[in-house]
């Protein structure tokens, strides 16, 4: 299977097929999503829906095991979901793409709202819906682990950081020390595409040389210029 970010806004097409890392990264009027079997033909390329079809749909063909929506959560997990993509995934964006201090004091705002929220969540536990690792912490997952890098001032979310809410930032630790995800988290390309590719919101395409992030428990983190741990 290969992967396909286009940009409409743009008028290009970047192939993410397995194998080419840091091709790209997608973002507002950017659309990725799996291609199919007719040359070009992008089979999906929401997010939520995608997510949803990997947890079950090659179960048969020797998926690795795991329900990650389980029955006995999902009414909970879909509650979740809803309110930190709205306020959360898509907050960051609707904060920094802000074009007026309205529309930023409305966006960011409920963001360090619904962070206050899920840090309360986790306390005591590992995870966000059930103590157990679900569709919920896999959809967070991307915000947490890009925002002291680059949502905290790039986006201008900072009236806080991810490591000021210990809970939110143990529970991104632990997920990001689960197998194959440190080799989807390389923050000088996550960096360097953020602020070097959005002249809108930083003209001069500058980017800074921290923060000093701790991710990975004393391991290297590779592809990274600072350490995480």
């Amino acid at each position: 299977m290969t992967w396909e970010c286009s940009s409409t806004a743009r008028g290009n097409k970047t192939d993410s097929t397995p194998g080419k890392r840091g091709a790209s990264s997608c973002g507002p009027g950017d659309h990725a999503g799996p291609l199919g079997q007719s040359p070009g033909a992008i089979v999906n390329n929401e997010s939520s829906e995608i997510i949803r079809t990997f947890n079950s749909a090659f179960d048969a063909v020797g998926a690795a095991p795991g329900d990650y929506y389980p029955e006995g959560l999902r009414e909970e997990i879909d509650a979740v979901n809803a309110r930190g993509y709205d306020t959360v995934n898509n907050g960051v964006y609707k904060s920094g793409f802000a074009m007026t201090q309205e529309a930023y004091d409305v966006a960011v705002l409920p963001l360090f709202e619904t962070l206050d929220w899920l840090e309360d969540r986790v306390g005591g536990k590992h995870y966000i819906v059930g103590n157990t690792l679900t569709e919920a912490d896999w959809r967070l997952f991307p915000t947490p682990v890009h925002f002291d890098a680059v949502y905290h001032g790039h986006f201008k979310c900072n009236l806080r950081r991810l490591i000021d809410y210990p809970n939110l930032w143990a529970c991104t630790k632990r997920l990001y020390a689960l197998p194959g995800i440190e080799d989807t988290a390389f923050l000088d390309h996550i960096k360097n595409h953020y602020y070097a590719s959005r002249a809108v919101i930083n003209p001069t395409r500058v980017v800074p040389v921290g923060p000093t992030l701790s991710f990975d428990r004393g391991r290297n983190t590779k592809g990274n210029r600072w350490r995480s741990g």
